[in-house]
């Protein structure tokens, strides 16, 4: 059964926050990125009734789109409402999504069925943790996001991939300040990484970084090198990372370059194991 809206105030200031949970399988999330979530916002934005928003990616209950909106109080419940008859419109009328439920469970609780939106499924703070509500750093990488999602398909391999982007971008400019060198950046011990404990499947991994060798190395020349070939949404990362670093004006680095980091943990919904493969593409190609 799909949760009530529940609305949850923030401050006068800012209004009510709204945390939605979209349920798609993973491979549609381009779809629902591009032709779903970006047209409402847009139009919430043009009404004046949306003052920030979050967007991040989970598997928790199923693959899954967090978006938190934060609108006016005085609009709250109507914004609900059509937000609310927007994706259930969009689910059903969507050309391309698949219209069987396949229940993919494999653990003791079945998943939400996909093509539902359901609300109050986390708590607001749970994406704006560490930040202390700082919506001018967190929306910007919310739309980097969205339009790398828009046109890419999303899946653990991409996910790892722009993770390694984002971590390279990160590490670049944290290693800028002088304060911080590569060396204690790229080594987070791997029982940090495999909570879990799960056993580590070195070739499988070897044989991932052997498939993307070429691409690592492009990009990451690109991005040590501040040419114009990388990504553009690597060239506003680390516009946006430079710009936290200056912010906190601390004299040690490593603070900030936490807070950015579990960022990019949280928003790309990276699991442990995901950012230990992205860690040793990470090492493989800095120490070459």
């Amino acid at each position: 059964m799909e949760s009530s809206v529940a609305p949850h105030r923030v401050s006068e200031v800012d209004g009510l926050w709204l945390p939605v949970s979209l349920f798609c399988y993973k491979e549609r999330f381009r779809r629902l990125l591009a032709e779903g979530i970006k047209p409402l916002l847009q139009r919430l934005t043009g009404n004046h009734h949306l003052h920030h928003y979050l967007l991040a990616i989970d598997a928790a209950g199923g693959d899954h789109l967090r978006l938190l909106l934060s609108v006016p109080a005085a609009h709250a419940r109507e914004i609900a409402v059509e937000l609310d008859d927007h994706f259930k419109t969009y689910f059903s009328q969507a050309p391309g999504l698949d219209k069987e439920i396949v229940c993919r469970a494999d653990g003791l609780f079945a998943p939400y069925a996909v093509y539902t939106t359901h609300y109050g499924l986390y708590a607001p703070g749970q994406l704006l943790a560490g930040f202390a509500g700082d919506i001018q750093l967190q929306q910007p990488f919310s739309t980097l996001i969205m339009e790398v999602f828009s046109v890419q398909q999303v899946s653990e391999q991409a996910l790892v991939l722009l993770a390694f982007q984002f971590y390279l971008g990160l590490m670049s400019q944290v290693c800028a300040t002088g304060q911080v060198g590569w060396d204690e950046l790229l080594v987070p011990s791997q029982d940090n990484l495999l909570q879990d404990r799960a056993p580590v499947d070195w070739l499988a991994i070897h044989h991932a970084f052997e498939e993307y060798r070429h691409e690592l190395f492009e990009v990451s020349r690109a991005i040590l090198a501040d040419s114009p070939r990388q990504p553009v949404w690597i060239v506003h990362w680390t516009m946006i990372c430079r710009g936290w670093l200056a912010a906190c004006g601390s004299a040690d680095a490593r603070q900030p370059y936490r807070q950015l980091a579990g960022l990019i943990d949280r928003h790309l919904g990276l699991t442990p194991g995901m950012k230990f493969i992205a860690f040793y593409f990470l090492r493989k190609v800095v120490a070459s």
